[in-house]
């Protein structure tokens, strides 16, 4: 079985639980980590005038060596090259969790979407008006959380439990970075309203090269910086001209032919605007909850539980459409989310009528509802 050891574990590890640490330690630790800085981004961010959509620059990424371009499942891509992660050729673990087999550990990106240089950073960089050239530089730093040091160990086929330790090692990251950040990011308060938060964070899951699934090796990236996202903004802008957030919207509107799954505390919906066959979000249904830290343990559990059953069905179910399993997932939290998660699996290319910001979809809403209750009912 292939995996990162123990003993190559220790021989990496720099802190067991990062919520031990302080924000300051957390940047020095990027800074001197070996390699990291030769691929730091360009520190440049543009956003586009008409719709202000940002784009962040790093031309050091297209240097990445592992990028996945196979399209073989993992149990036979473990045995068809060497992982960098489970041979140890991978930066120093901050944060290591035990799981019934193995362990779950968050570690640096050594090829960031942010990177802190210094210790000036700009306010908050926002996409709430036409910015001029290089109006802000964007700042911050990029870590991945790998679900599993066992390579084949992913959302689609460990146990809930050891899920629930992986999201709740993700939750404690997600506060610590807003909470413990006060010198170094920008307030944004008024974003996250009551609590005391600085920064932004993102956290996302690419799996397939299709959808920048750079390593087969199961994880999670999360990122902290000035910068905040459009998904962020058009989430906290939704609650102020609506006076309810997304996710409470759209438990409310979503008609019972989209529903999905009803776990007691989520529920689970094809969207009624949805732009690719197949997909789909997960509420939790207490909106008032802001960070993944917010929710219960029976909370933490119900979603644990929908995401896995909405992955394992992606990977029954896509194969019989002909197709590579390739999904992004995203967790929505922060301002005027509630919290949600989305799923997008790639199941039909984008095309110019697109890039033009009119979507076509080759299956209708309530379709891809009933072949994913018919997959979901497999099970």
């Amino acid at each position: 079985m292939q995996q990162l050891s123990k003993e190559n574990l220790e021989k990496l590890i720099q802190c067991e639980d990062v919520t031990t640490a302080n924000y300051a330690e957390l940047v020095s630790w990027v800074r001197n980590e070996p390699g990291i800085a030769q691929f730091a981004p360009d520190g440049i961010c543009r956003t586009d005038p008409r719709n202000q959509r940002m784009t962040i620059y790093n031309a050091a990424r297209s240097k990445r060596p592992h990028d996945n371009r196979s399209s073989a499942p993992p149990s036979q891509e473990a045995s068809a090259k060497p992982c960098p992660i489970c041979d140890g050729n991978t930066t120093r673990p901050i944060d290591v969790a035990p799981l019934t087999a193995g362990f779950t550990f968050i570690n640096k990106n050594m090829f960031p979407c942010f990177y802190n240089a210094d210790d000036v950073v700009d306010g908050p960089i926002t996409p709430n008006e036409v910015l001029p050239i290089n109006a802000g530089k964007p700042v911050g730093n990029h870590y991945l959380q790998w679900t599993s040091s066992i390579h084949a160990h992913d959302w689609f086929n460990m146990d809930v439990s050891d899920l629930v330790v992986v999201v709740n090692r993700l939750a404690a990251f997600e506060k610590h970075l807003l909470r413990a950040s006060a010198q170094s990011m920008p307030s944004t308060r008024q974003w996250y309203g009551a609590a005391d938060a600085y920064g932004f964070v993102l956290m996302m899951k690419n799996y397939g090269a299709q959808v920048g699934g750079s390593l087969v090796h199961g994880h999670q990236q999360i990122t902290h910086s000035n910068v905040m996202s459009k998904s962020a903004y058009e989430n906290w802008q939704f609650k102020k001209r609506h006076g309810l957030t997304f996710s409470r919207h759209m438990q409310q509107a979503t008609p019972e032919s989209l529903q999905l799954l009803d776990l007691k505390e989520v529920s689970v919906a094809v969207p009624y605007f949805m732009r690719r066959p197949m997909g789909a979000m997960l509420f939790v249904k207490d909106d008032s909850k802001t960070l993944l830290a917010d929710l219960s343990d029976a909370e933490c559990r119900s979603l644990v539980e929908g995401v896995s059953r909405m992955v394992r069905t992606y990977h029954r179910l896509m194969p019989a459409m002909g197709r590579d399993v390739a999904y992004n997932i995203l967790f929505h939290t922060g301002p005027g989310a509630g919290i949600y998660v989305e799923f997008l699996p790639y199941t039909q290319e984008t095309g110019g009528m697109e890039q033009l910001g009119l979507w076509v979809c080759q299956d209708t809403p309530e379709g891809s509802a009933a072949v994913l209750r018919e997959y979901l009912g497999s099970e």
